[in-house]
């Protein structure tokens, strides 16, 4: 059972306001106060400075708060995992990037299933920083991402390292016969929204050359994968997208892959989930799963 002073001090850690914790804890403010006067005591550190009428955690406050929240995860889990033992169920929450969601996953979730058929899974698809938020919530379990990640603040294992290249559509003309990567700027980039992994890829693989997205001549933002993809198959620009995100269409000649040669870019496709997880035997057998998919695939 979680310490209800843990509850109190994460509850205040949300508002930095004793009296809103109050409310939301539906009790009184001088008990919030004891509460973290008793916490404070316990650990012999101050937890939060009040500057300019504005609570901020201390150093130690963060540090706290950062264990608070694995214990307040684990709390939950252990709840979840008791009640679903008690039914003979199991559940995860997964989030994957848009790219992994919708072309990765998929085949993954339903070769873990045919080994874990009691297994209940929820499966969140955002971008990368949206993610690493909810895992930082514990709102989702672990998460499968393309974006690029502080590996040092989390449990990591790479899957696999996927090309990253231009498309056209197959009838597509370049304006120019040579194929470098500034030749392109002629042309109409068609881009992912701003906080999808491939946006910041592309970004960065740009910058590594002296460039950015606005140097191109012609931009469209598009939020939508498949609709991002129709419109380079009718030929409205070029795109960037990873290999494994347009596989059937360069399959079925519909989009062709444009021979950029000063462009060689690939980037890792990343399974991760907090430090110290207590239910990492169930994530690291997911992401076995997903090796034993991989290595099976022509």
């Amino acid at each position: 059972m979680l310490d209800i002073r843990i509850e109190t001090f994460l509850t205040v850690c949300e508002f930095m306001n004793y009296t809103k914790a109050a409310q939301e804890l539906n009790i009184t403010q001088p008990a919030v106060s004891y509460h973290i006067h008793t916490l404070e005591q316990e650990y012999g550190m101050k937890l939060f400075d009040l500057k300019d009428k504005k609570w901020t955690l201390t150093p130690a406050g963060q540090a706290v708060r950062s264990v608070a929240l694995t214990m307040k995860h684990h709390d939950s889990m252990l709840r979840m995992t008791l009640q679903r033992m008690a039914k003979k169920e199991e559940h995860i929450v997964i989030g994957a990037t848009l790219t992994i969601g919708v072309y990765l996953i998929p085949d993954i979730i339903a070769d873990f299933l045919q080994d874990n058929p009691s297994m209940q899974i929820r499966l969140v698809i955002a971008d990368t920083q949206e993610l690493l938020k909810k895992l930082d919530a514990r709102e989702i379990n672990f998460a499968v991402v393309e974006g690029f990640v502080p590996q040092n603040e989390y449990e990591t294992r790479v899957y696999s390292r996927e090309p990253f290249i231009g498309v056209c559509a197959a009838d597509y003309s370049l304006h120019s016969s040579s194929c470098y990567l500034e030749d392109l700027l002629e042309e109409r980039l068609l881009l992912r929204e701003q906080n999808s992994g491939s946006r910041r890829l592309l970004d960065r693989c740009l910058q590594r050359r002296n460039l950015q997205i606005s140097d191109f001549h012609f931009q469209m933002e598009v939020n939508n994968l498949d609709a991002l993809k129709r419109l380079t198959e009718r030929g409205c620009g070029i795109t960037f997208l990873f290999e494994r995100a347009v596989k059937e269409e360069l399959q079925r000649g519909t989009l062709r892959k444009i021979p950029i040669k000063d462009f060689s870019i690939a980037h890792d496709f990343i399974f991760l989930w907090g430090k110290d997880n207590t239910f990492v035997g169930c994530y690291e057998s997911f992401f076995q799963t997903a090796l034993n998919n991989k290595n099976k695939k022509p």
